[in-house]
């Protein structure tokens, strides 16, 4: 069951957000710290009470098994750029015993569905470029590459 997350979801979001935030921080630790509390509460607690954020969580047996916390998002018409309304996807993650099973797949249906109710023009994310398995699951739900941030390490 997919659904909004609620305060009292804290610690089953967290441990799964650990799970990924692990990921990042082997694959980039000149970038992340390793730590066990990656997801501060205050933070937290601030998406579940906005009203332009929102954290979707998807829920088996009583446990969080995956979760997406998106924020809906407008541009300006600046003359050069044309306004948009579009869905952020600042995170997303699944367990790791649920990859694989259809749960990313479900999760990113029901946001898109969530953007289309809200006549959002796109949805878009970033995704670092060491997570291949991240990229090829959101080009198979149909996302494609629309730029690409750079960095020179010194």
């Amino acid at each position: 069951m997919i659904r909004l997350a609620n305060i009292n979801d804290y610690n089953k979001v967290s441990k799964v957000h650990y799970e990924v935030h692990k990921i990042h921080a082997d694959n980039r630790p000149d970038i992340f710290n390793d730590i066990d509390n990656t997801l501060d509460k205050e933070y937290y607690n601030s998406l579940i009470k906005s009203d332009a954020e929102n954290i979707f969580v998807y829920e088996k047996d009583a446990e969080i098994i995956a979760f997406a916390i998106i924020k809906e998002s407008k541009s300006k018409d600046l003359g050069l750029m044309k306004s948009r309304n579009f869905l952020y996807i600042n995170d997303f993650v699944v367990s790791s015993v649920y990859r694989g099973k259809g749960v990313s797949k479900e999760l990113y249906n029901y946001i898109k569905e969530y953007a289309k109710n809200k006549k959002m023009d796109a949805i878009e994310l970033g995704v670092w470029s060491f997570n291949e398995r991240a990229i090829k699951f959101y080009e198979n739900m149909g996302m494609q590459e629309k730029m690409k941030r750079m960095e020179d390490i010194l």
